[in-house]
């Protein structure tokens, strides 16, 4: 039994080792570390508004950008791609989306108001954690707005999701 307990053979089950426990670190860590968002709409009606002016189309939707990467992540820019092909780009710059308030309790008792606005890029993301977002869209007249496919531009690539049947509603006039 003892004639395989030789220096030659410890140093090679040494080795063995160690090179089996750097690949399972390194599997472990790219499969931790690797880049993993979802992003879910919020399915209320208040939080899709479209409407429409005779120069453009304003169109805003809702979504919640969840992190489950144990990294942080940065979201540079938001792009969706319309059933026409056409990539349209959400604006860089918040603009304001709606005045929320609770006109039934006087403020004094618990009422509250607050202003909604698109936005702001980069849109920072901690490690397992989420964001809520309002992306606004400035769009030419006549603009399809049935989405296909949103682009997520991170500062560690694109990531690409899938979204047949969402829809802007149809554009109010203003």
């Amino acid at each position: 039994m003892f004639e395989y307990l030789t220096l030659d053979n410890i140093t090679l089950a040494l080795a063995v080792f160690g090179s089996v426990g750097t690949i399972l670190t390194w599997v472990i860590s790219a499969f931790r570390n690797h880049k993993n968002l979802s992003i879910k709409p919020i399915p209320d009606d208040r939080h899709a508004i479209t409407f429409s002016t005779q120069q453009h189309l304003y169109a805003t939707m809702a979504v919640i950008i969840e992190n489950k990467s144990r990294l942080p992540i940065a979201i540079t820019q938001f792009q969706v791609i319309n059933a026409d092909g056409k990539p349209l780009t959400a604006d860089l710059i918040p603009a304001f989306i709606y005045h929320q308030s609770n006109n039934i309790v006087p403020m004094e008792f618990g009422g509250y108001s607050r202003i909604i606005e698109s936005a702001e890029f980069p849109i920072n993301i901690c490690a397992l954690g989420a964001a809520q977002a309002y992306m606004h869209f400035t769009l030419p007249l006549g603009t399809n707005l049935q989405i296909r496919t949103i682009l997520l531009h991170t500062n560690r690539g694109i990531m690409k999701f899938h979204w047949p049947g969402f829809s802007f509603p149809m554009p109010s006039g203003g």
